[in-house]
């Protein structure tokens, strides 16, 4: 049967590359039925539904099955990056920490569990980071260090600094990384640095280090748009394909801005919030205020007076407000859970 389910595998392969998701998950469903104690098959289909689909809820209840087998530690991952995706970081870290303390527990661990336990701190100091606790998410990043270099943890201490709006202290890390590899990543959080101070020419240059696979992985079309638009290079109608984003650099809209907001977080928000009027307070309030966050656009954080959405169980009055960087054109607003003393925001 094991070859026969190496099968169905290559054809739900190839159904995903056709994006015939509902159809790859039906056949791992009837294979599912057909060897329900098969852990491979259930780990397939919960991450399939988790993955492809945005079933989380489905897809954690197949996690949550494997609790009982000897798939528990990736069944606990993965159990704790969906409540991640869910915004839910409290159980997100019940499912990480619980993770680690029976790898802990667990004398005999092999390297390879190792390099998981490393897994599992990096979703903890990125949901702390996410949560505005830096320091704590300083912590859980330098552990790792303090076993290894490991550039992933190197470069997200250096977005804790852009955070924090400590600017040369994140150049310094990124630099720091590129003199010991080539990092695309690094390379690209320079580029931010320098659109987000107004440097398009460096930024462009460094675009245009950064490998092709990497930029259309990450659909930066709007980023190539931006630095030669800013730069003269490229005019009005020689832009053909116009995205949101690139619609509203080229002739702003308030309205635009609204319509895309109620189509992009409307669902967020509580029935009475007017997001209009949300809009309208919050280009007032983000006047004089440094971006909390950049990374190609500002971001700021703006308290309203009033709830206005429950975020994975929390009332919050707290937006973040996205803007182009250098200005205050809004490009969207969303509501979300922040603590109020870890703001970091400062006046000029």
């Amino acid at each position: 049967m094991k070859n026969e389910n190496y099968k169905v595998f290559k054809v739900v392969e190839e159904f995903i590359k056709e994006n015939k998701i509902d159809d790859a998950i039906d056949l791992l469903r009837e294979l599912n039925e057909l060897e329900p104690n098969d852990t491979v098959i259930k780990s397939k289909l919960a991450r399939v539904l988790a993955y492809n689909k945005d079933n989380y809820k489905e897809a954690k209840e197949y996690f949550e099955e494997l609790l009982a087998t000897k798939s528990r530690s990736y069944a606990l991952f993965e159990l704790g990056k969906l409540e991640a995706k869910e915004k839910n970081n409290e159980k997100a870290k019940y499912y990480f920490n619980k993770l680690l303390k029976e790898q802990e527990d667990n004398s005999a661990m092999q390297e390879s569990e190792k390099e998981e336990d490393i897994r599992i701190i990096h979703e903890l100091g990125k949901l702390e980071a996410k949560e505005g606790n830096y320091d704590e998410a300083r912590k859980q990043f330098q552990k790792i260090l303090d076993k290894k270099y490991d550039a992933y943890a190197m470069l997200e201490l250096g977005k804790i600094e852009v955070c924090e709006g400590n600017h040369e202290e994140a150049r310094s890390i990124f630099n720091w990384i590129l003199e010991l590899e080539d990092n695309a990543h690094a390379l690209t959080e320079l580029m931010f640095l320098d659109i987000n101070e107004g440097n398009y020419r460096a930024a462009y240059n460094k675009f245009k280090n950064i490998p092709r696979s990497f930029i259309y992985k990450n659909q930066w079309y709007e980023v190539w748009v931006f630095l030669r638009y800013k730069l003269g290079i490229l005019k009005d109608e020689e832009i053909t394909r116009k995205t949101y984003y690139i619609s509203q650099l080229l002739d702003y809209n308030r309205n635009r801005t609204i319509a895309h907001t109620i189509e992009s977080h409307g669902q967020e928000f509580y029935d009475e919030v007017n997001i209009e009027e949300l809009y309208d307070y919050s280009k007032e309030k983000i006047k004089g205020l440094e971006p909390i966050y950049v990374t190609g656009v500002s971001k700021y954080i703006v308290k309203c007076d009033y709830e206005i959405a429950n975020i994975g169980g929390y009332e919050t009055k707290t937006l973040k407000v996205v803007t182009f960087p250098h200005s205050n054109k809004i490009i969207s607003i969303y509501p979300i859970k922040y603590k109020e003393e870890k703001q970091k925001q400062k006046r000029y």
